[in-house]
């Protein structure tokens, strides 16, 4: 009776083992199918966020191209403007000095006038 109990138990642990030896293999494969899935996931988060970069890096160089060209289309535009107020400037002061040349060319008529009367 005492033998026949120790050999079931020794079935029985035979049976645990190999029970317990097939969970752990299926664990394994579990593992191993999450580590590729894992790999799998990190190589598409790199690749994506490689291509956002160069999105990013792409729209940054054009947001710089259009600053620079938008400044130097303003410095163009005060350059034109200064230049455009220069020459209404010396307009002006040409208009200016006719006006004084003409008060003394009027002064000098009439000086002669009043000799001639």
């Amino acid at each position: 009776k005492f033998n026949r109990r120790e050999e079931e138990m020794q079935n029985e642990l035979s049976r645990l083992k190999l029970s317990t030896e097939k969970e752990l293999q299926e664990a394994e494969r579990r593992v191993q199918s999450l580590r590729t899935e894992n790999e799998t996931l990190e190589s598409k988060v790199a690749l994506i966020q490689s291509s956002r970069i160069h999105e990013l890096t792409k729209v940054h160089e054009t947001m710089g191209r259009t600053h620079s060209e938008s400044m130097k289309e303003i410095d163009d535009q005060k350059r034109r403007l200064l230049e455009e107020s220069n020459n209404l400037m010396a307009k002006e002061i040409r208009v200016i000095s006719l006006e004084k040349e003409r008060g003394v060319i009027e002064s000098e008529l009439n000086s002669l006038r009043t000799k001639h009367d």
